[in-house]
């Protein structure tokens, strides 16, 4: 058994409590798992890649053993592979730039708790909330609904992208 077993338990719970929802209303598939030595929560739209969860954009909240030892979980939007969406013509540094202008106007994009977007074209912006097991659950439903109430910004942006062909 993992160290990380406990919090791997609560994200299920939380994917089982909210997947059904957030696919309903916001067409937004939940997974949760053990990837990369982590307990991890993943959203992602069927529309935002073409290679499943783990590629295209998805935004995803983890903790492994690292995390524990700093008393931390992170969370970020991830970009991979988003030049071979189908029907799509994206660049991903032009994206990711527009993603980070879009995410500092929008009124869901301020306050995430440690973030930063100084990254790469993959990692569209990334942070970290402290660990504390007693609001470990309020705060991961926290900034999952804080995604959910800006994931309109990818949307929009792949919108825009969309090829005329």
């Amino acid at each position: 058994m993992t160290s990380y077993a406990s919090y791997l338990g609560i994200l299920e719970n939380i994917k089982d409590a909210m997947s059904a929802d957030l696919m309903r209303k916001h067409q937004l598939r939940c997974e949760a798992g053990d990837w990369m030595d982590s307990a991890t929560l993943k959203l992602q739209k069927d529309a935002w890649t073409a290679g499943g969860t783990g590629q295209g954009i998805f935004f995803s909240v983890w903790l492994g053993e690292k995390e524990l030892k700093t008393r931390r979980f992170n969370y970020n939007i991830h970009s991979l592979k988003l030049g071979t969406l189908p029907g799509h013509v994206v660049k991903p540094r032009e994206f990711a730039s527009a993603f980070r202008e879009k995410l500092e106007a929008h009124p869901k994009g301020s306050g995430w708790p440690n973030l930063s977007t100084d990254y790469g074209p993959q990692t569209l912006m990334q942070g970290w909330m402290p660990l504390d097991e007693a609001t470990f659950r309020q705060d991961m439903e926290s900034v999952i609904e804080r995604f959910v109430g800006m994931h309109d910004v990818i949307d929009a942006l792949l919108l825009e992208r969309k090829s005329r062909a």
